[in-house]
């Protein structure tokens, strides 16, 4: 504020010279040079003062200006600083300027020379307003600059403005010398507020080199550290080698003579880890530039050889206290070259906190084990040499590894022959004994069966050479098996495998009329895949077997291509069906085949000895009688005692459905009522009934059922219809009338019912009358035909779906009068065509 008041008057008092100049027409000029400022003042008459004062000092000089003096030169040298610079005449200030004295000095150095800068007005403290600048410049390359705080300011040269402000300093000691390596060192002094005086030593010295080509060898517990030296040799000059074991970033130095090359370094306390090491050289007064890391792990490695049934230990550094952090640690273990390694883990803790501890593993071989308490603890290596290596990281801090590696026999290859024996329901193995050197913990027997894929394991101890597969749950399926030997070593190589099938299955003899049952092998509900079972069934009676599929669900297939159940004589059946059939052998063979593919729930089903059939039934006849059919036979020329009853079979000439009549095995004859039938044509054969299956059939006979009758036709007249009139019949009918007379008698058509039938069935339908031929189709009501009495008539009628009525009428005088039509006959029936309106005419 006081500084500000001052400024404020000053300038209050320039303006006011600046008045009187102008009425006195006096113009002073400042100019500021290096060492002292220039005052010019135009050309005048009076006596003058110039009046000079350094702002915030009490440093204040007058100087008498005579006439025509113009020009004046104030020196600075001893006190720059602000000035203000007055002209006075008469005690009255014409004028005020001011000004920043120039305060530059610039100096060359060569080699040993030395220079002081100080601050203005030393060794007197410094006021406010102050400025000041140095340059100073060396005269050859190869050199330094060295500046050092001397004691009298006892500050940290706060007002000195340079690249290396405040490195400086007077209070302590680390830091009163510094080295400029630039080709020249410019310097400002600036003075806000005063201070107390501070001077700076600039020395010339020869430049200093770093070391170069820094390397590192690690070998053992220690590691080599060699460099190039080409500097000067001073006597406070040393070489300082800087290291960090990662991930510590708390440097270690160890200081040598440059030229006392190369270094060991002491690696035991922190083996596997990373190193970070450089190198520079130092002084009291300088330090040079520090090269660049070199990285390098160290040594951590134990290679061990151990003998057939010993053991070694090998463990981490520092346990059980505590893992070394960011540390690579091997150990290569070795052993004969019949031998196997066994590693058995005793402690493994590789972290403080487990949920952190994740990258840290212990590696043995292709295994990575991480787990702060890993569930398996022992490991086999099949390998007679083995590298362990240990990786750690910063999330760490567990007690480390204990292990203990053994050396044990390894496997011999299974090299005696075993065999193979399947019976029902298991399967029997059987093999040499082993007669090597190597001491065996089991053999073991590893099968499967076809199609699974994964193998059961079974250890047999090593005094047996048997074993039994039980094979109920998998008959009929394959099974692949082989042997192996067990030693501490582990499993050797195994033998070949063998394939056997298990037994599904029987052969049996029957008896007349035993029977068994057969299925298929099922597994929770459903049949097994890869499945073949046979069962054989004989007999020493020449007898035949009577199969019944009590049930039968098999995967379906076009010709049963995939699942089937196949019976002699290549009958293959598959998909669902039940029912029986018979085989005609004695000798039978059931077999059922699955692939592997899908399946069903299986068949079940029986099989029974049976006698064979005899021969047919012999002399077959058929006769008409008025009620039916009588048909006879005699019993088989071959086997007639098997007969157990016999089978007549007929049926229409035109209808597809076939009847059956069965008696006894003691009966020859069978009786068909075709009363319901008259006239139609019957077509009849016949078979002995057997315990499995009927015998071969008689040939087909073929006789028509009675229709018709005998008339004498007197006084009265009489009257012949179709079977049903007036209904129209169901199959044809053939019946046939003699008719005979004393009287002439006359035929006459009184009814004719037609239907729209065919032309075949037109020409098929007739009525014959003594052998003239008369188409339905072409007979009509009211046709009538005359006959002599003594003349015997004959009359054949054919009809289909056509019903007739006749009446026959004696004529001369012997008609005895009548009104009624006759009721109709019960006689067989045939199809007709439909009607013709023209008269009947003979065919």
């Amino acid at each position: 504020m006081q500084l500000f008041s001052v400024l404020l008057l000053i300038g209050s008092f320039s303006v006011l010279g600046g008045l009187l100049a102008s009425q006195t027409d006096i113009h002073m000029l400042t100019r500021s040079h290096p060492g002292f400022i220039e005052v010019v003042l135009s050309p005048h008459q009076s006596v003058l003062t110039i009046e000079s004062q350094i702002m915030g000092t009490g440093y204040r000089s007058a100087f008498d200006m005579d006439q025509n003096q113009t020009r004046l030169i104030i020196d600075t040298d001893e006190h720059p600083g602000f000035y203000i610079i007055s002209l006075i005449k008469n005690g009255t200030i014409l004028t005020t300027r001011y000004i920043n004295a120039v305060c530059q000095k610039q100096t060359q150095l060569d080699l040993n020379q030395t220079y002081v800068i100080q601050s203005p007005e030393f060794p007197l403290s410094y006021h406010a307003g102050m400025r000041c600048s140095w340059n100073i410049t060396k005269s050859t390359q190869n050199i330094w600059f060295k500046m050092s705080a001397l004691e009298l300011g006892n500050n940290c040269l706060t007002s000195f403005q340079m690249d290396f402000k405040d490195k400086l300093c007077s209070k302590t000691r680390e830091n009163k010398s510094l080295i400029v390596t630039d080709d020249s060192v410019f310097l400002t002094f600036s003075s806000l507020r005063p201070g107390k005086p501070s001077s700076l030593l600039v020395e010339v010295v020869p430049e200093i080199p770093s070391p170069a080509n820094l390397t590192a060898v690690s070998h053992g517990n220690s590691m080599t550290l060699t460099w190039d030296w080409s500097g000067p040799e001073y006597d406070d000059l040393l070489c300082v080698i800087e290291y960090v074991v990662y991930p510590s970033a708390v440097p270690s130095t160890m200081k040598r003579n440059c030229s006392d090359t190369p270094y060991t370094l002491d690696t035991s306390m922190h083996r596997g880890q990373l190193y970070q090491i450089r190198i520079f050289s130092e002084t009291l007064f300088w330090e040079s530039e520090k090269t660049d890391y070199v990285n390098l792990t160290s040594e951590c490695h134990l290679e061990v050889f151990i003998s057939r049934g010993n053991e070694t230990n090998i463990f981490s550094d520092g346990y059980p206290n505590h893992l070394q952090p960011f540390s690579n640690c091997s150990w290569k273990i070795n052993t004969d070259y019949e031998s196997y390694l066994k590693v058995q883990i005793h402690d493994l803790n590789f972290c403080y906190n487990p949920i952190g501890c994740r990258s840290t593993c212990l590696h043995i071989d292709d295994k990575n084990i991480c787990s702060r308490s890993p569930k398996k603890k022992e490991y086999l290596l099949q390998n007679n040499s083995t590298l362990i290596t240990l990786n750690t990281t910063n999330e760490i801090g567990g007690r480390g590894f204990n292990l203990s590696i053994k050396a044990v026999d390894s496997p011999p290859p299974f090299g005696e022959t075993f065999q193979l024996h399947s019976e029902q329901g298991f399967i029997n193995v059987s093999w040499q004994p082993y007669s090597g050197s190597k001491r065996l913990l089991r053999y073991v027997i590893t099968y499967r069966t076809v199609p699974e894929v994964a193998y059961h394991v079974k250890p047999i101890h090593v005094n047996t050479t048997h074993y039994v597969i039980n094979t109920r749950s998998h008959l009929g399926q394959l099974f692949a098996l082989r042997l192996s030997y067990l030693t501490e070593g582990g499993e050797g190589t195994p033998s070949g495998v063998k394939i056997i099938r298990a037994v599904c299955g029987y052969t049996t003899f029957l008896h007349h009329n035993q029977s068994l049952t057969f299925s298929s092998p099922e597994v929770s509900g459903n049949y097994l895949s890869n499945v073949y079972c046979k069962w054989t069934i004989l007999n020493n009676q020449s007898l035949w077997y009577k199969i019944n599929f009590i049930k039968m669900d098999v995967e379906n297939s076009i010709m049963c291509q995939k699942d089937y159940v196949e019976f002699s004589a290549n009958q293959k059946y598959c998909g669902n069906r039940t029912g029986s059939f018979v085989i005609r052998n004695s000798k039978a063979v059931i077999a059922f085949v699955t692939d592997d593919s899908n399946s069903g729930m299986g068949f079940s089903g029986t099989i029974t000895a049976l006698y064979p059939p005899s021969s047919k039934p012999t002399n077959p006849s058929i006769s008409k009688t008025q009620y039916g059919l009588l048909v006879k036979w005699t019993e088989p020329l071959v086997n007639p005692g098997l007969v157990r009853g016999y089978r007549v079979r007929y049926k229409h000439a035109d209808r597809p459905l076939v009847r059956v009549i069965i008696v006894s095995a003691n009966e020859n004859a069978a009786f068909i009522n075709t009363r319901s039938y008259p006239g139609c044509l019957y077509e009849v054969w016949i078979s002995a009934i057997g315990e499995t299956e009927d015998s071969k059939e008689t040939n087909h006979m073929y006789s028509y059922s009675e229709c018709g009758s005998r008339l004498r036709v007197s006084n009265t007249t009489e009257y012949i219809s179709t079977p049903f009139y007036p209904e129209f019949p169901e199959v044809t009918h053939l019946c046939s009338w003699i008719v005979s007379s004393d009287h002439d008698y006359t035929l006459t058509i009184k009814e004719v019912h037609k239907t729209n039938f065919s032309t075949n069935s037109r020409d098929q339908d007739y009525l014959m009358v003594n052998d003239i031929k008369y188409l339905i189709s072409n007979v009509t009501r009211g046709m009538k035909l005359s006959f002599y009495g003594k003349n015997t008539l004959s009359i054949l009628m054919r009809v289909g779906k056509t019903s007739v009525l006749t009446e026959i009428r004696p004529i001369n005088g012997h008609l005895a009068s009548t009104n009624a039509y006759p009721a109709g006959h019960v006689t067989t029936s045939l199809v007709a065509s439909g009607t013709n309106p023209d008269a009947g005419a003979p065919s």
